[in-house]
């Protein structure tokens, strides 16, 4: 059976304010609304569709540090899926790197709305990252991913889909208690 590995971009992630990226609504929805802020963390739930969606025996890390996300490959992937967003390019194309260095024979897919930033990198890009992950990678999926897989693992690609699982995600009002 196939091993794939699914991952967005290693972090962690700083938003620039020291907020983390992840709070959707603490660090940019209701920031700044004193006791009304909510805290939260979103999870990355495309790549966990996909994962229920396919056959192939799939491993998802969410924000994994460097050391975890090395940890990881040794464990010999056949396909090592990265999530690119565009502000992440840097971080996916360092992820890159070390994917073609701890597991040389897995076949690298950069997938997600970043890679249309790809052809057109961003114009503070002067280590021309998006260029490195064009020239690095094996596949780039331009489509739906449960379809772009089911096509590269020769699945039914009109087989269900289904969300069974979705990890929970939650917010809360970390001041409420102080107009209680």
């Amino acid at each position: 059976m196939k091993r794939v590995l699914f991952s967005n971009a290693m972090g962690p992630y700083e938003l620039g304010w020291g907020e983390d990226m992840f709070d959707v609504f603490g660090a940019r929805l209701t920031r700044g609304q004193d006791v009304f802020t909510l805290w939260g963390h979103v999870h990355a739930w495309s790549l966990y569709i996909i994962a229920e969606n396919i056959h192939a025996h799939s491993t998802v890390l969410e924000n994994p540090t460097e050391e975890i996300c090395r940890e990881e490959l040794k464990r010999g992937y056949d396909y090592v899926a990265l999530q690119i967003k565009s502000v992440h390019t840097p971080k996916v194309a360092e992820m890159v790197k070390i994917a073609r260095g701890v597991s040389p024979r897995s076949k690298i897919i950069v997938g997600g709305y970043g890679v249309m930033l790809l052809y057109n990198p961003h114009p503070h890009d002067p280590e021309n990252c998006a260029g490195y992950i064009l020239n690095n990678v094996d596949y780039i999926c331009y489509e739906e991913g449960i379809c772009f897989f089911r096509k590269l693992l020769s699945e039914d690609i009109n087989a269900p889909i289904t969300q069974k699982y979705l990890p929970t995600c939650s917010a809360t009002l970390k001041g409420f208690d102080k107009i209680l």
